[in-house]
């Protein structure tokens, strides 16, 4: 077998990074509540417990997203 490619490589002009820097980050708050909101919207199940922690796993079980708080300040979600 032989692996020839059909369209030339071309670098892109602009870093795919340098829009970061004009766009409103989800923690500018200093809040979990930003992120959990964005998961539960994309079909996440998120799960609170009585200390504080919020468990999240993605729709397909693969991906584990938990904001366990190590502070008092922390669990009232100053981060």
């Amino acid at each position: 077998m032989t692996l020839s490619a059909t369209t030339p490589f071309h670098l892109p002009a602009e870093s795919p990074h340098a829009a970061l820097g004009n766009r409103e980050w989800l923690l500018d708050c200093h809040c979990a509540g930003p992120v959990i909101d964005l998961l539960k919207g994309q079909g996440w199940d998120v799960i609170p417990d009585l200390y504080a922690n919020v468990h999240c796993s993605s729709p397909d079980g693969r991906v584990y997203v938990g904001f366990l708080p190590e502070t008092k300040e922390a669990a009232r979600g100053e981060l």
